[in-house]
């Protein structure tokens, strides 16, 4: 049989069949109207031997008596049309109807789901949010309690004690040398917030290689990473990877089952190895007879400058940091090769600090206004508004940015020392610990991402969402707290009220400060223990509850138990003055004075 005869064969209809059209046994009125709908429908169901019948089997057997649609004759959904004729017809659910006198009348119909947006609807109320949106004031007080929000003292300690865990298993349980342990990434740093609880862990061991990275790192980290997976519990920690590139070592760490639902979230773990070295040139040295493809191994040798860079800001930049860094975790980055560093953002916002001082004629050596109101005692950031604009700011021409340190003496090294062929770079942005590194290098970061996502006025949204949040709260905490005020307007539980409208201006309940729990829990910072004098080595803070009228300041050393820091106003008022320790405050070891758990201090 050919191919022609096989086909013919399949399309031909069946021997002695013939394909009739729908069956229509009745002639249809010239006009159809919903009355006919509702008969031949109440006809249907009496046809069927069942209490209710499909609703869409009611439609298919019309279209097949008649030839006609019901969707033509009636204006609206067929199940909105029988709901109108509540004496006929009884809604059943699940697509069903039944007729009320088979059913009783005592019988009810079920609600019908709400009406459905229309596309043009949905366009509508997309445009009012983002008008909505748009029309937040973002101002410093706002700020102050978005970062109030992301970041409290719980969130930290919970992540902090956590690390302490893995820190523990790591030194009683390999067979490295390991003379120090240093904790960076937002645990070390103190820049925890709800999107980036991550922690990074240096283990500076002795006799390990000085040189030559990637001959010997990987498999010492392999065998570090079978270690972990058996010591630490597996119900907790996840996802166990070496990232040779970085050389490092990678695994989730999930929280504990008493951790409330703001903590509740993955922290990153994620450990170096670094060799130890015989002081700072000796590292220097190393690094400056590397290859340049090869020297990236060499960044975990400098975490230790790195955190004391940080930990050295004043408390609005570290705010500033917070802010940022959620902001960026919030963003859809297409790869990690398109998303940037936290060492990075934490940089620029230095370095938006560094700008606005000089717009404002700032010395470089004292802290600018915009530092000098903490959140001590209920007071918001002031600055905050313009420090975020002024990082957008740099991220939208972040393609032409050039930033050396050594030319305003922040970096720890000269101009002299920068690595000649960085010079020519585009973009530029120096580690200021490290002249040998351009962080915006882009064989390692293509940032024309966070250009895009830099763009106004969307770079604004994260913040602008945040606050209607928090807007919304206090709409609802004032509405609760009205059914308990007293008829003189006075809460019956002797608080003052509220405001009813508009952003909150103080924190009430979570006016902590986590970097307390940090400096108790850590210790003091990598160059404090080391003895290094690069940072200095006084800090004055004011807790919380003691007024400025008092002057009341707590000195504290190297050496002291707590690493807290505060706005060099308050240092340079102290510097004239003696220090007074306020209530709540102690001597620690050596006769440093730490605050206690009980006295939280602003941010």
């Amino acid at each position: 049989m050919g191919t022609q005869a096989v086909v013919q064969q399949a399309i031909a209809p069946a021997a002695g069949k013939k394909i009739e059209p729908p069956i229509i046994t009745d002639i249809p009125p010239e006009k159809f109207t919903e009355q006919l709908v509702v008969e031949e429908f109440i006809k249907l169901i009496r046809a069927d031997s069942t209490p209710s019948v499909y609703i869409s089997s009611l439609c298919g057997r019309f279209l097949q008596r008649y030839g006609v649609p019901v969707s033509n004759i009636i204006t609206c959904r067929p199940a909105d049309f029988l709901r109108k004729y509540p004496d006929i017809f009884v809604m059943t659910g699940g697509g069903n109807v039944g007729l009320r006198e088979v059913l009783g009348e005592t019988a009810e119909n079920v609600p019908a789901p709400p009406p459905r947006e229309t596309k043009k609807q949905v366009v509508e109320l997309k445009k009012q949010s983002m008008a909505y949106l748009n029309s937040i004031a973002l101002t410093d007080s706002t700020y102050s309690e978005i970062h109030a929000r992301i970041a409290n003292k719980q969130l930290f300690t919970g992540v902090i004690a956590a690390v302490q865990g893995v820190v523990d298993v790591l030194q009683t349980n390999s067979w490295l040398l390991v003379k120090e342990v240093v904790r960076a990434g937002a645990v070390g740093k103190g820049l925890v917030t709800s999107e980036t609880p991550d922690a990074t862990i240096v283990l500076f061991v002795k006799q390990m290689p000085k040189s030559d990275h990637a001959r010997w790192l990987v498999p010492v980290l392999e065998a570090l990473t079978a270690i972990l997976e058996i010591k630490l519990p597996r119900d907790k920690c996840t996802d166990f990877r070496v990232e040779p590139t970085l050389g490092s070592v990678c695994f989730k760490l999930a929280p504990s089952a008493s951790d409330s639902v703001a903590t509740a979230k993955e922290t990153q773990i994620t450990i170096q190895i670094s060799p130890e070295y015989n002081g700072r040139e000796d590292l220097l040295e190393h690094v400056r007879n590397t290859p340049p493809a090869q020297r990236m191994y060499y960044a975990p040798s400098f975490v230790k400058e790195q955190v004391d860079f940080i930990n050295a800001q004043p408390n609005v930049v570290k705010s500033l940091m917070r802010l940022i860094k959620y902001w960026a975790a919030r963003q859809h980055w297409s790869s990690a090769f398109t998303t940037p560093s936290p060492y990075l953002l934490e940089l620029v916002c230095v370095y938006a600090h560094t700008q606005l001082k000089s717009s404002l004629g700032q010395s470089a050596t004292t802290t600018p206004n915009i530092g000098s109101a903490l959140m001590v005692g209920g007071v918001c950031e002031k600055g905050l508004a313009q420090l975020v604009e002024r990082v957008f700011e740099i991220f939208r021409n972040f393609e032409t940015v050039k930033v050396l340190w050594a030319d305003t003496g922040a970096a720890l090294y000269k101009l002299s020392d920068i690595w000649r062929p960085l010079l020519s770079h585009e973009p530029l942005f120096m580690d200021p610990t490290n002249p040998y590194f351009n962080l915006a290098d882009a064989n390692f970061f293509d940032s024309r991402q966070l250009v895009s996502f830099a763009q106004l006025p969307g770079c604004f949204d994260c913040f602008r969402r945040e606050a209607s949040k928090l807007a919304s709260a206090v709409m609802q905490s004032n509405t609760q707290h009205s059914a308990h005020t007293s008829l003189d307007g006075t809460p019956e539980d002797g608080r003052s009220p509220r405001l009813a409208t508009g952003m909150p201006t103080h924190r009430e309940h979570e006016e902590d400060d986590y970097r307390q729990s940090f400096s108790s829990l850590t210790g003091p910072s990598p160059s404090a223990r080391a003895g290094k004098t690069n940072i200095p080595a006084t800090r004055t803070l004011t807790p919380s509850g003691v007024s400025a009228h008092d002057n009341a300041t707590v000195r504290m050393s190297q050496n002291s138990k707590s690493w807290i820091d505060e706005a060099s106003s308050n240092e340079s008022s102290a510097n004239n003055s003696p220090a007074v320790p306020p209530a709540g405050v102690g001597k620690g070891k050596g006769g440093a004075q730490y605050v206690s758990h009980t006295q939280a201090v602003g941010w």
